[in-house]
């Protein structure tokens, strides 16, 4: 007669997002990555809201006002690119990480007692504190990308991503309608400097905890595998042109993106409810239409889905031209979150297809860094014209809104027919290669998330 056979249960399944994991400290290090993601997303959604508006609020010059938006990048894009020459970055990553987002944390902190101080020094300090806390964190954006790229298995990677950002896509718009409802009785003419002050102390707050979130999140050991004995990009022909070109989208949108916010408070005089309708109609109109845009690039293949959106995104400043209404610019905004949305998921599928078998940490360090630059010397030419172009319709920022076009209307039709199409790779869409890198925000996509300068 058989005995009682013993049943050895399996250990229970660790599950995150809707993906199996392989171990528990993967999966509590992801878990404490959410909650840092999420209160970062907190600090994104407060800052990218209320910079310019506090910007404003202090009589910034224009000038001032422009490099909130470009100084970021480029400094924070030349360090990614060249910190690895200095520093082994595989082996210090959750070391950089840390000090780079403490940083952020206490100028964010600094900034928002900065407008206490005396005319003119109060905004020149608060533009100051502002632009270090993004350079602080865009420069270890490297050093994350890696980290993240350890924990998450790869053929896990897109599902896992995309799950996560679609829940702080969530978030971020929650909290900026929440912000805009608690201020809908402030504009630039009645808000004290105690409610910018408020407003910046909670999203310091806000990435502290987070800091505390990523010490004591789990560092895999990077192995001699990934260390780069190379810090130098040697990019394709094909390559360059791409870099350039898209360096050049985003440099014609720099040029007037940092002036819509001070068009709607000064010029339209939006108080600040309707300011956060406008970040939330292009957060909307990104999370609806992704979907679609990875349809549509999964059909069509990327070079045709990268000129459709190429071109939707040289129309974007055209609309505001003739419409100024609060409506009508909500519904512009949409608009622009939707063209957006499609050029920034394409155009770094297209990166990545075009980087593939290659360095490609070094040649997105360098897509970077060219974009930075670029961004940086056309933002200071739209800082520069912001004020001496002529009125051709109803202010005289509208006429840069329209300089803007033209440029990125005349990028699109050089370069974007000289973009080679590459093979998908089998068995993934357009959506799930795009959250395939934890960083894709690289460059001026995590720019565009953290300030939201660029929102044209």
């Amino acid at each position: 007669m058989t005995g009682p056979v013993d049943v050895v249960a399996s250990p229970p399944k660790q599950l995150l997002g809707g993906i199996e994991l392989p171990r528990p400290e993967i999966r509590r290090a992801l878990v404490l990555s959410f909650w840092d993601g999420t209160f970062s997303m907190v600090m994104i959604a407060l800052t990218e809201t209320f910079a310019i508006a506090g910007a404003v609020a202090l009589k910034a010059p224009t000038m001032a006002i422009a490099l909130l938006g470009s100084t970021p990048l480029l400094l924070g894009s030349l360090g990614q690119y060249f910190l690895p020459a200095f520093i082994d970055v595989q082996h210090a990553r959750k070391t950089q990480v840390l000090v780079g987002v403490g940083l952020q944390s206490f100028l964010l902190c600094l900034g928002a007692l900065a407008g206490f101080l005396l005319a003119p020094y109060a905004a020149w300090a608060f533009i100051a504190c502002i632009v270090l806390a993004g350079v602080s964190a865009n420069v270890t954006t490297a050093s994350w990308v890696s980290w993240m790229g350890d924990l998450v298995p790869l053929e896990s990677r897109g599902r896992h991503f995309a799950w996560r950002n679609r829940m702080f896509a969530f978030v971020n718009l929650s909290c900026t309608l929440s912000a805009g409802l608690l201020a809908a009785n402030y504009s630039t003419k009645n808000a004290p400097w105690t409610f910018f002050t408020g407003l910046f102390l909670i999203a310091g707050v806000c990435r502290a905890i987070s800091y505390q979130m990523l010490r004591r999140q789990y560092e895999p050991s990077a192995g001699a595998d990934h260390r780069e004995t190379e810090w130098r990009a040697h990019p394709s022909k094909d390559f360059k042109t791409f870099c350039l070109a898209h360096a050049l989208v985003q440099g014609a949108a720099a040029m007037s993106g940092p002036f819509f916010n001070v068009w709607y408070l000064r010029d339209l005089h939006f108080n600040y409810l309707a300011l956060s309708l406008t970040s939330c109609s292009s957060i909307g109109g990104s999370i609806v239409s992704l979907p679609l845009w990875s349809r549509l690039a999964d059909r069509f293949g990327e070079r045709t889905t990268l000129r459709l959106a190429g071109l939707l995104v040289g129309m974007v400043p055209l609309p505001y031209l003739f419409f100024s209404s609060e409506g009508a610019v909500w519904i512009i905004n949409a608009g622009a979150g939707i063209a957006w949305a499609g050029y920034n998921l394409v155009s770094f599928n297209h990166m990545l297809t075009a980087s593939e078998n290659k360095n490609r940490a070094r040649l997105t360090a360098y897509a970077s860094a060219v974009t930075g630059t670029v961004v940086f010397s056309m933002t200071l030419v739209g800082g520069f014209l912001a004020t001496r172009l002529p009125v051709l319709f109803t202010w005289q920022l509208q006429t840069l809104f329209l300089v803007s076009a033209l440029v990125r209307i005349a990028t699109f039709s050089f370069f974007f027919p000289r973009f080679h199409e590459y093979a998908p790779r089998p068995g993934q869409s357009a959506q799930e290669l795009f959250n395939q890198i934890p960083g894709y925000r690289v460059g001026l996509g995590l720019l565009r998330n953290f300030f939201r300068a660029f929102r044209g």
